[in-house]
C-alpha cells in the first residue's frame, strides 16, 4: 500500500468539503502527477506508454496557474501538432490540487479521428461533452465505495483524418456528492498538419543529351533524366522550339532524315521551377560504312554439364547473298591471353539453324583440321580478335550464313568460365548496304544465386546505331518456362561508365513500340519486372551486364538488337 493509499484513509472522518481541500492543497503536485500516471500505467493497456509519465509530467510542470488552486498538466505542451493519417503521441492530461475528480467537461473541437479515453473508468469521448472518470467499486476519500477516486487521468489518442487547428476546454469536478467543487477552465490546442508531398526541390539534370551523327533515314534516341521534387515533366524543344508531342525523358525519332538535324535540348519543370539541359545536336551523313553491329560475345560461368544457347539473326532489310562469321567459344585461350583463371578446360560448339535440329558446322578444337584452323588464324587477324593459344582446346570456326535466325550451343568438360564470340568476317571494302549484318543476339542461361551474364558487342562503320537492350525474366514465365528470374536488371557500359540501366521497364510505350519493331516478344505486363533500355551508341566498344536486382537467381533471357 503507497502512501497516498495511507493518506487517503487517515482523512475518512473529515467531512467538512472545506477542511479536506485546505488540507490537500499541502500536497506537492509533482507526487500527485506521479500517481495520477502510476495508475494510469495499472489501469489500461494504453498505459504502457506512459509508465515514465510521472517523471516527464514532473519536469514539465503547469501549461496553466491560476490563482490559488487548480492547476492542468499534460505530457505535451499547448500547442501540440499531430500529422493527418498518423497516429499521435498519446496525451495525459490532470489536474493537481483538487480532490476526488469524478468527471471531466471538455468543450471546444476535439479532431476528428481522435478521442479521450478515462483511464479510471475507461469511458470515451471523440466529440465535445462529459467524460465520466469514476470507477465503481472503489473506495474515495470519503469511504463511498460508489464514487470516484483522487485522481483522474484522461488520454487523447488516435489518428487524426482532417487538418487544421483545435482548441479543446477542460474543467474538472469533484465527486457530486463533496459538494461538487470544480476546478478553473482551461484549454489545449492540437495543431494537425497535412501529410502532403515534401518540400519543392528543383529539377537538376543527372543525364544530359549527347550529340549524334547518323544515317539517314535511321531511328535516333535523346536520353535525359533530371532530379526534382515533385518529379519533373519533360519538354523537348529543336532549335529553341517546342516539339509536339515529345514530353518523356526519352526523345524517339523514327526514320529521322535530314530537316530533323539541329540542336536539341529538353526542359525540366516542377512546383520549384524549370531547367533547360544542354543541347545534344543531331547530324547527318551518306556513307557506304554506316553504323551496326560488328561483333558480340557472351561472358557466363558454366555449372558442369551446363548448355549456354546463344541466338543471332543476321540479314536485315534489303540484303541478300551470306555474310561470313568468325565464331568462338574460348576457355583456354582466356587463361593464357587474359589471365583469368576457373576457365573451361575444354569448351565445344554447334550452329544450328533457328527452328530446326540439323547442325551446320561445330568445332570442339579451333587447330582441327588443319583447313580450319587456318581460317580461324586469318579471321582473328581481319577483325582484331585476340589471337588464340596454338594447339589449345578453345573452339571456334568461320562459316558463311544466309540471312536468318540461328543458334550457337556452347557446352564443355566440367565447370568453368568461357566466352562465347561471333565476329562480323566481311571484308570493309566488300561491305554494301545489300551485304547481311548482325541484326540481334540473345543469350539465354540460367544464373546462381548473385550470378551475372555479360554480352559485349561493339557498334561497326562511321555513324552512330541504336540499340534496344533488353533482360527478361518474368515474362519468360508465361511461356512456360520454370526457375525464371524474378527481377532482372541492366546496366551497360563503355569502358567503366554506366550508360544507362534498368531495373523494370514500368510499361513504357517506347520500349513497347521499339519491341515491335525489331519482332522481339512482347512484355507480359507493364509491372512485370523484365527490363530494357534503348540507346543511340555512337561507333565503339560496349557491353550490358544482367543480373537480379535483388541478388537472386534464376533464368533470363539478355538481348541485343539493332533498331534499324
Amino acid at each position: 500500500m503507497n502512501r497516498f493509499s495511507l493518506l487517503r484513509r487517515s482523512f475518512r472522518w473529515i467531512n467538512p468539503p472545506l477542511a479536506t481541500l485546505v488540507a490537500l492543497l499541502q500536497r506537492a503536485p509533482a507526487a500527485r502527477l506521479a500517481l495520477a500516471a502510476d495508475e494510469a500505467a495499472a489501469a489500461v493497456p494504453i498505459g504502457a506508454v506512459l509508465r515514465n509519465a510521472g517523471a516527464a509530467l514532473g519536469a514539465l510542470g503547469a501549461i496553466h496557474t491560476l490563482a490559488g488552486a487548480t492547476v492542468l498538466s499534460a505530457t505535451a505542451s499547448s500547442p501540440v501538432t499531430v500529422t493527418v493519417g498518423q497516429a499521435a503521441q498519446p496525451i495525459v492530461f490532470t489536474v493537481t490540487n483538487t480532490i476526488a475528480i469524478g468527471t471531466w467537461s471538455i468543450g471546444g473541437n476535439i479532431p476528428p479521428g481522435m478521442q479521450f479515453t478515462s483511464v479510471e473508468g475507461g469511458a470515451n469521448l471523440s466529440s465535445p461533452g462529459t467524460l465520466d472518470a469514476t470507477t465503481p467499486g472503489v473506495m474515495d476519500s470519503y469511504g463511498d465505495t460508489s464514487g470516484a477516486i483522487t485522481t483522474t487521468t484522461p488520454i487523447l489518442s488516435g489518428t487524426p483524418t482532417r487538418a487544421g487547428s483545435y482548441t479543446m476546454t477542460f474543467q474538472a469536478f469533484e465527486y457530486a456528492g463533496n459538494g461538487n467543487l470544480s476546478s478553473n477552465t482551461f484549454n489545449f490546442t492540437v495543431n494537425v498538419v497535412s501529410s502532403g508531398p515534401p518540400p519543392s526541390v528543383a529539377p537538376a539534370f543527372t543525364t544530359q543529351p549527347a550529340s549524334t551523327t547518323v544515317a539517314p533515314g535511321t531511328t535516333v534516341v535523346f536520353n535525359a533524366a533530371a532530379s526534382g521534387t515533385p518529379t519533373p515533366t519533360y519538354q523537348w524543344k529543336l532549335n529553341g522550339t517546342a516539339i509536339s508531342g515529345a514530353t518523356s525523358a526519352r526523345l524517339v525519332l523514327t526514320g529521322a532524315a535530314a530537316g530533323a538535324a539541329g540542336a536539341y535540348t529538353c526542359t525540366a519543370t516542377n512546383s520549384a521551377g524549370a531547367v533547360t539541359s544542354s543541347a545534344g545536336t543531331l547530324a547527318f551523313t551518306a556513307t557506304s560504312n554506316p553504323g551496326r553491329l560488328g561483333n558480340i560475345s557472351v561472358l557466363s560461368n558454366f555449372a558442369a554439364g551446363q548448355l549456354l544457347t546463344v541466338g543471332f539473326v543476321t540479314g536485315g532489310a534489303g540484303t541478300s547473298g551470306t555474310q561470313t562469321l568468325l565464331i568462338r567459344a574460348d576457355g583456354p585461350s582466356l587463361a593464357a591471353v587474359a589471365g583469368l583463371s576457373g576457365t573451361m578446360a575444354h569448351p565445344s560448339l554447334q550452329v544450328i539453324p533457328l527452328g530446326q535440329s540439323t547442325v551446320i558446322a561445330a568445332n570442339s578444337a579451333w587447330g582441327t583440321p588443319a583447313s580450319n584452323g587456318t581460317l580461324v588464324t586469318a579471321a582473328d587477324a581481319a577483325t582484331f580478335a585476340f589471337p588464340l593459344v596454338a594447339g589449345s582446346l578453345d573452339a571456334a570456326l568461320v562459316t558463311p550464313l544466309t540471312p536468318g535466325g540461328y543458334s550457337v550451343q556452347v557446352s564443355g568438360t566440367g565447370a568453368g568460365t568461357a566466352l562465347t564470340e561471333l565476329y562480323d568476317d566481311t571484308p570493309l571494302a566488300a561491305y554494301t548496304a545489300a551485304t547481311p549484318r548482325l541484326v540481334n543476339i540473345s543469350c539465354n542461361t540460367s544464373l546462381p544465386t548473385g550470378g551475372s551474364v555479360t554480352a559485349g558487342f561493339t557498334v561497326g562503320g562511321v555513324t552512330a546505331k541504336t540499340v534496344l537492350i533488353r533482360a527478361s525474366g518474368p515474362t519468360l514465365a508465361s511461356f512456360g518456362l520454370s526457375g525464371t528470374m524474378a527481377d532482372p536488371q541492366i546496366q551497360v557500359y563503355s569502358g567503366s561508365t554506366v550508360l544507362a540501366a534498368d531495373a523494370g521497364w514500368g510499361g513504357d510505350p517506347q520500349i513497347a513500340a521499339a519491341a515491335a519493331s525489331v519482332q522481339g516478344f512482347a512484355f507480359s505486363s507493364p509491372t512485370s519486372l523484365d527490363s530494357a533500355v534503348l540507346l543511340t551508341l555512337a561507333p565503339g566498344s560496349y557491353s550490358a551486364v544482367a543480373s537480379s536486382a535483388s541478388g537472386g537467381g534464376g533464368t533470363t533471357v539478355l538481348e541485343v538488337y539493332e533498331v534499324p
